[in-house]
């Protein structure tokens, strides 16, 4: 428990890039949760000693409805970002893209510009 959050591993998901975002949320609805949202660099250093040094994990990072614009799946704004963020960042959001945290800490997207390719990897979930 961490500011007031139970905080962990929820399941493993396989499923597909452009589908991993909305399985995430939906996972962690599941016990009433949402998946990984980062405000801060405590949150980042938290979230990111749990990936696998040679995999990442999606994170909460969602298009908001009835814009171009991302908001954490919660509906806050994204008011901290990562050290490196994919440049795409700072472009219209696309449907189906599935931001992902890496290991040391950094985060990127798939969309599907890229192909309906499956993928396998953790849920994580702040209740």
């Amino acid at each position: 428990v961490r500011e007031g959050q139970c905080r962990g591993k929820c399941t493993t998901i396989n499923t597909f890039y452009d589908e991993a975002t909305k399985t995430s949320i939906a996972k962690c609805q599941q016990i009433q949760g949402q998946p990984i949202i980062i405000r801060n660099e405590e949150q980042k250093f938290y979230w990111k000693s749990h990936v696998k040094s040679d995999a990442w994990t999606v994170i909460g990072l969602v298009c908001r409805t009835n814009s171009t614009e991302r908001e954490w799946a919660d509906g806050s704004r994204v008011d901290y970002k990562s050290g490196f963020l994919d440049p795409i960042f700072y472009f219209p959001c696309l449907t189906g893209e599935a931001w992902v945290l890496h290991s040391d800490g950094n985060w990127s997207v798939f969309t599907t510009h890229m192909g309906h390719q499956a993928w396998s990897t953790d849920v994580f979930c702040s209740t």
